[in-house]
């Protein structure tokens, strides 16, 4: 399992989930739309987890360090966001806009790790560190799927 796609991936799902929820959020009924809402959170969760994962398992050089803290602070941000919206409920007019506000984050979280965290992060561990955090995810992975 490659890691480095494994995650290119999960994003790609994870801005599925964002737009189809943005698309729909006014015609779905209000369980549809706090069902596919938790679905959305779940995932960017399940992202973040991910994300630890591979951090705990990554030996970051010196050149790596400001790249690193710009990543975690970029997420912090993120995250934040995320978690006022789940103050919200579905019915506020406020929901909608803050969806689509999502949807612009994810899609510049997206940029910006392909950009800027990817070539400064991820294409600085050497192909052997790679190797053994794809096989760390895999087994994580595996373990997960049983649970």
């Amino acid at each position: 399992m490659d890691v480095k796609a494994y995650m290119a991936e999960d994003l790609e799902y994870i801005d599925d989930l964002v737009q189809e929820l943005r698309d729909h959020v006014t015609k779905w009924s209000t369980d549809k739309v706090l069902e596919k809402s938790g679905d959305m959170f779940d995932a960017f969760y399940k992202r973040f987890r991910l994300e630890d994962f591979i951090l705990r398992h990554a030996r970051p050089s010196k050149d790596m360090e400001i790249p690193l803290k710009r990543f975690l602070k970029v997420r912090n941000q993120f995250r934040e966001h995320l978690d006022n919206i789940l103050m919200l409920h579905v019915d506020e007019p406020d929901f909608l806009r803050e969806i689509r506000k999502v949807h612009e984050a994810v899609l510049k979280h997206i940029a910006y790790l392909k950009t800027d965290f990817d070539p400064n992060f991820f294409d600085k561990i050497s192909a052997a560190q790679l190797s053994e955090m794809s096989v760390a995810l895999e087994k994580r992975i595996k373990i997960l799927s049983f649970s």
